[in-house]
């Protein structure tokens, strides 16, 4: 009874150790990808694809989406942390004087691994496609709505694959007056240019179409027939259509678990076994974790950092090239990266000292 106690105690210490880094470390990783991801949405943004609340939903959607492949690498990070302070301390050298195997840190290691294991399985298996479907359809969305809205002042524009081009001068407040607004409208052979040094706008003047006046407008006409036509109007009055959502087609990212796996496309079942991967990648990586920790007395808590960090950058880039084979038909099972980080995973679990002395070489 005793001894059970004692092994509890042990156990929710080891936890609430790894508990702090890991909330430091996946906070750190959401902060630095939050930000990354942003940037990318402000480049559209400042370009005036994107409002400012589209992009922060993109962004937020993005980070949501990222978890499940930054929440493993925070545990793995964090016990690599968490056991090299306890190796670096004496800590682990105390809890052997006690009777305190060192394999008995497996336990709560992989009890915790196996909560998070399941977390991320469920968010890879259902979150993930969600997510994916939302960010999918905002970004529709966010094509479509209005143009009127997303025209920044003195900048060229490009609509209705490069056969319009807008530039406004000034873009006052919704409602009101435009000013210095050049269009150019090609259809086949035929250009179209309209300028007008002022404008009103009406949105939605139809459930399909903007009303734009131009006062004072010049519109020349350039037929590929040969006829030209140029006029000036004191109210030139036409109707901007409203772009529609287009819709966002099959993909794979935001496909059903269910769906993907009955798919024989590449596409599908390169997706459907990078969400597989996720949960199995977390319990591997806390079980690489487990020997990396391992350090000397005062030998510092990342010493080992830096090795953990670059087998896990390998092993995430095989990963991702796994996935390219199997979208390319080159290969149909991403589990052969997997099996062979598991392999390696184990190899650092044998006793290499020992067995090499069983064999008669120097290790």
């Amino acid at each position: 009874m005793c001894r059970g106690f004692r092994q509890l105690i042990i156990n929710k210490y080891l936890v609430r150790e790894v508990a702090v880094p890991f909330v430091a470390v996946g906070a750190i990783l959401t902060a630095i990808f939050t930000t990354y991801s942003m940037t990318r949405f402000l480049d559209k943004a400042a370009d005036g694809l994107l409002k400012t609340s589209e992009v922060l939903q993109l962004t937020a959607l993005k980070s949501l989406i990222a978890q499940e492949v930054l929440w493993p690498v925070s545990l793995f990070v964090a016990l690599v942390i968490a056991l090299g302070r306890l190796y670096s301390d004496w800590e682990m050298t105390a809890l052997r004087s006690f009777g305190f195997a060192e394999h008995r840190i497996l336990l709560p290691i992989l009890s915790l691994a196996a909560v998070l294991a399941i977390i991320v399985g469920v968010f890879s298996f259902a979150g993930r496609p969600w997510a994916y479907a939302l960010l999918y359809e905002l970004e529709a969305q966010a094509e479509a709505t209005s143009e009127l809205d997303r025209i920044k002042p003195g900048r060229f524009y490009l609509y209705d694959d490069d056969t319009r081009v807008v530039f406004i001068e000034d873009v006052p407040e919704r409602g009101e007056r435009v000013s210095g607004l050049f269009i150019r409208s090609r259809e086949g052979d035929d250009i179209q240019l309209i300028s007008a040094p002022d404008g009103l706008v009406k949105e939605f003047a139809t459930p399909d179409s903007h009303e734009l006046t131009l006062l004072d407008a010049q519109v020349f006409k350039s037929s590929g027939q040969g006829s030209d036509f140029l006029g000036v109007f004191g109210s030139f009055r036409m109707l901007v259509p409203v772009a529609a959502v287009e819709p966002i087609g099959r993909k794979p990212k935001a496909l059903n678990s269910l769906t993907l796996r009955g798919s024989s496309s590449p596409l599908d079942q390169a997706e459907y076994q990078w969400r597989l991967s996720a949960p199995v990648s977390t319990m591997l990586l806390a079980l690489l974790a487990v020997p990396l920790g391992r350090s000397r007395p005062r030998q510092g808590r990342f010493a080992r950092l830096t090795a953990a960090v670059v087998i896990y950058a390998v092993y995430f880039n095989l990963l991702g090239i796994g996935r390219t084979w199997v979208e390319q038909g080159a290969t149909d099972a991403l589990w052969v990266v997997s099996s062979g980080f598991a392999v390696f995973v184990l190899a650092l679990y044998l006793p290499w000292p020992r067995i090499g002395k069983r064999l008669g070489l120097r290790l």
